[in-house]
Order: structure tokens, then C-alpha cells, then sequence
């Protein structure tokens, strides 16, 4: 059984999809921080919710690969801080 989203978007379980939709929502949040431009964004802010949510043209992998690459940031931003505060 597939789970699907409302751009027709297939997942094998809830949990994926679930996993996609809050990934996307951290994604958001990273992209509003570092002012990316509306036209490269993977994801746009459902008021309604107060969610980002991702793009209609945008594929679990795409925000997948994002949220590896803005973690991976983060950890060596987070790395380097404690470096430099062990001196």
C-alpha cells in the first residue's frame, strides 16, 4: 500500500511521509534564515498551519538530499564552535 500526497507524491509508509513533510518544514525554516530567493526555495509557508511545506515540482529526494546537506552544515558549524571553545 502506498500513502500519497496531494501532488501525487508516493511513499511506501506513513512514517516516510511524515519524515518528508517535517524535513521539509526544517528546510523552510534554514532557507527563511539564510534568505534564499522565492524562485530557488524547495519549499513556500502554508500560513493556515504556520508550516513551510514542500513545492509542488520538488521530490522526496531533493529534500532528502537538502536536509542531509543542511544537517551536515549544522554539525560542522557545531564541531568547529566546540573546537574553538576548547582552546
Amino acid at each position: 500500500m502506498y500513502y500519497v500526497d496531494r501532488f501525487g507524491r508516493e511513499f511506501e509508509t506513513k512514517e516516510e511521509l511524515t519524515a518528508f513533510y517535517e524535513q521539509a518544514d526544517q528546510i523552510g525554516s534554514w532557507e527563511k534564515a539564510h534568505r534564499v530567493p522565492e524562485r530557488q526555495r524547495l519549499t513556500w509557508f502554508y500560513p493556515d498551519f504556520g508550516v513551510y511545506v514542500p513545492n509542488y515540482w520538488v521530490q522526496p529526494k531533493e529534500i532528502a538530499q537538502k536536509y542531509s546537506e543542511i544537517t551536515r552544515q549544522i554539525t560542522e558549524k557545531n564541531k568547529a564552535f566546540t573546537l574553538d571553545r576548547e582552546r
